[in-house]
């Protein structure tokens, strides 16, 4: 099996270091509230990490990848959500206390919200 990340993107344009725009464009994550599941890979982990104040992200189960990609009825890696219909805790503080940064396996649960 193997292990995908998802990332989504949960802050905006604004303030943004140039190069680490440069790397959400990379990973297809243009806009917030833009998901993205990515292999496992040296690469791409470095990338998130990279990244890690601006998005949140986590390894998915089988079950996640499934409903996303019968959700996005196309093959496009990019899937669009609109904000979680009760907002976020903070979106400047790091996941326990809010909603940024590397969940593990409970970005499934925060994946929730969004539905």
């Amino acid at each position: 099996m193997i292990i995908m990340y998802i990332a989504i993107r949960l802050r905006g344009h604004a303030g943004v270091n140039s190069d680490i725009e440069e790397t959400m464009l990379l990973l297809g994550l243009k806009t917030p509230n833009n998901c993205v599941i990515i292999p496992e890979n040296a690469v791409n982990k470095g990338m998130l990490v990279k990244i890690k104040d601006y998005v949140a992200w986590g390894e998915a189960d089988e079950k996640t990848i499934t409903e996303l990609k019968i959700k996005d009825r196309e093959s496009r890696t990019v899937i669009r959500f609109s904000p979680p219909s009760k907002g976020f805790r903070s979106l400047k503080l790091h996941y326990p206390k809010g909603d940024l940064g590397y969940r593990g396996k409970a970005i499934n649960e925060f994946l929730q919200t969004y539905r």
